[in-house]
């Protein structure tokens, strides 16, 4: 027999001596058949793992985080000490992939369903599709590691800082200095993003 991919479709040819049939096939059949042999296993996941998925770049595991205080540092300028900032956030969803800077979402409570809302990260180094921005930061193969890493790197003016915050929509640093060392992170003042699903049918590059 012999398989022939097109770049629109697939074709199967059978041969039985001077015969031979041909018909065309879905290219999903073809995977299934081929993944009947191969074994997949996700190892030990993380706690507060929400979902993990095989992405053409890798495989992604998506950790969520409670609502909890964060010690952020802000470096506005080289060779001037940082600002300091005490802030409560909400609950967060990291898109983890090895070695990579995750994605970043906030939600108002941990999902439990596929449609749950998702919003965007009150915080800067995250450009506005959730996509960070690692700087100089080394990220490992460990989920939970990248998730403190983001937390432990300097924040800086360089990604998207508008469109953030109901409130503040032009400076996400307003929301910082507004909430800096209040109790718990004003939900209301989250952005609509998307839904959960998007996110499990993203691609992480």
């Amino acid at each position: 027999m012999r398989i022939d991919f097109y770049t629109e479709s697939v074709s199967f040819t059978k041969f039985d001596g001077d015969i031979s049939s041909h018909m065309m096939v879905s290219p999903m059949d073809i995977a299934h058949a081929l993944a009947s042999e191969l074994h997949y296993s996700t190892g030990l996941l993380p706690e507060n793992a929400l979902f993990w998925v095989n992405t053409n770049d890798g495989a992604v595991t998506a950790i969520y985080q409670a609502p909890r205080i964060r010690r952020v540092a802000l470096q506005e300028k080289i060779g001037e000490p940082a600002r300091r900032f005490t802030l409560p956030m909400p609950g967060l969803i990291f898109l983890c992939m090895a070695g990579n800077a995750p994605w970043l979402y906030a939600v108002k409570h941990r999902p439990t369903k596929e449609d749950d809302p998702i919003y965007k990260a009150p915080l800067a180094n995250v450009f506005d599709t959730g996509k960070t921005c690692a700087g100089s930061q080394k990220y490992t193969n460990n989920p939970l590691e990248t998730v403190e890493l983001f937390f432990t790197s300097f924040f800086t003016r360089g990604a998207d800082l508008g469109n953030r915050s109901q409130k503040f929509p032009e400076n996400v640093i307003h929301l910082w200095e507004f909430i800096d060392k209040k109790p718990e992170f004003p939900l209301d003042d989250l952005v609509r993003h998307g839904l959960v699903k998007d996110l499990m049918q993203q691609e992480v590059n």
